[in-house]
């Protein structure tokens, strides 16, 4: 099985680094957490998930390319997960216990610091739980 790769909407910057660059491998399961999904799109990786309340995202939905999100809205309903805006988990932890719940063991998290504090700290919280679950978990980049 591949790697569980979180893309988060906090700092992100192309890696040069290509043991630590943004892509996929065979197995590998991408989910674009929230406005993570901007940076997939620059980096042309298309996840298999999106997932998020979404309101990061909808602030910079106008820089998104109509073929590309016709492209995976025509994917259907389970390529999408929509959370509620009030929730006790963050975005990125739901994804990271979807990862689990799939049998994904190593995680990678990109984008996952800066933006916000309270995030960022949740972000580090979250490889936290996922760390004490047993898994192995990758802070690539910024995160």
């Amino acid at each position: 099985m591949g790697r569980c790769i979180l893309v988060c909407a906090g700092e992100y910057a192309p890696i040069a680094d290509e043991a630590w660059r943004l892509e996929r491998r065979p197995g590998d399961f991408i989910i674009a957490v929230d406005a993570g999904l901007i940076y997939l799109m620059r980096e042309d990786i298309e996840p298999d998930l999106i997932l998020g309340d979404f309101d990061s995202l909808e602030e910079k939905m106008d820089g998104l390319p109509e073929s590309y999100a016709a492209r995976f809205a025509a994917r259907g309903g389970d390529s999408i997960v929509h959370l509620p805006v009030i929730k006790d988990d963050t975005d990125t932890m739901a994804a990271a216990r979807i990862g689990i719940e799939r049998g994904y063991r190593e995680f990678w998290i990109y984008g996952g610091l800066g933006g916000r504090l309270d995030h960022t700290i949740a972000n580090i919280q979250t490889l936290t739980w996922i760390s004490r679950d047993g898994c192995l978990k990758r802070a690539a980049g910024q995160l």
